[in-house]
């Protein structure tokens, strides 16, 4: 199957930079400290923000529902240290050793995600972990006794790993291969001001099976995740498609 002629109908090809984290920093003042960022398949920053346009499909391949606004958001930071979250990082703690930056990766403003991390010390694999989830609306924050890796990177297609994404059924699990890592995906956030030109930007392709269900994950270490394509045996059942990107840390 050819994964980038899914939705479209043209590629360009372009190399992949892959990076290492780095913690960057802005100007500011003590009331105005700067937040570090940290690279991964996913910019880290508090205040990055994404949004998509969201469609489902009947068994057919009929749409039955799209909605033009599905939102995402690094809501916030924090410093991660011995299984303990720093709630208040400052201008005077937040360049401390001893403890890694953690972000909380929210979907539409609820209150509720998931504490996400880019671990490359220390680790088997390189990449996104997740070290916890929160429901703020509960007054519940969880983190696992292990941390999951999420998304490999860097990495190499046919890279392969298990992820348990439910804590309340460890039995449930899904297998996750990285499919290619020069994949091209439509991506139209890169030039918001003209809706006519076609964009294209590279990126990893990640898959996830579990079952007859199997989805696609298009990542572009720039912006994030471009587009994702869901599958329930050989039907399309579930789409998503980058429509912009606010970039906090610009």
């Amino acid at each position: 199957m050819k994964f980038y002629l899914v939705l479209l109908s043209c590629v360009c090809c372009t190399a992949l930079r892959c990076s290492v984290p780095t913690d960057a920093t802005t100007s500011g003042t003590q009331s105005h400290p700067p937040l570090p960022r940290t690279q991964s398949i996913i910019p880290l920053h508090k205040g990055n923000q994404w949004r998509y346009s969201y469609t489902d499909y009947d068994s057919s391949g009929k749409i039955i529902h799209s909605r033009w606004q599905l939102d995402l958001a690094i809501s916030d930071f924090f410093g991660f240290r011995d299984d303990s979250i720093i709630d208040s990082l400052t201008w005077d703690n937040y360049t401390d050793t001893g403890y890694e930056y953690i972000y909380e990766y929210e979907w539409e403003s609820t209150d509720t995600g998931f504490y996400i991390t880019y671990r490359d010390v220390g680790v088997a694999s390189r990449g996104l972990y997740l070290i916890g989830e929160y429901n703020y609306l509960s007054g519940r924050t969880q983190i696992y006794d292990s941390a999951r890796l999420w998304l490999a990177y860097p990495g190499t297609a046919g890279d392969r790993w298990t992820l348990h994404p439910d804590i309340t059924a460890d039995s449930y699990e899904v297998s996750v291969e990285i499919i290619s890592t020069d994949a091209q995906f439509y991506c139209s956030a890169i030039n918001p001001d003209n809706a006519s030109a076609l964009s294209f930007c590279d990126c990893y392709l990640y898959k996830e099976t579990a079952g007859n269900s199997t989805r696609y994950y298009y990542y572009n270490e720039n912006i994030g995740a471009l587009g994702y394509l869901h599958y329930i045996g050989n039907t399309l059942r579930t789409s998503y498609l980058l429509s912009s990107f606010r970039n906090a840390s610009n």
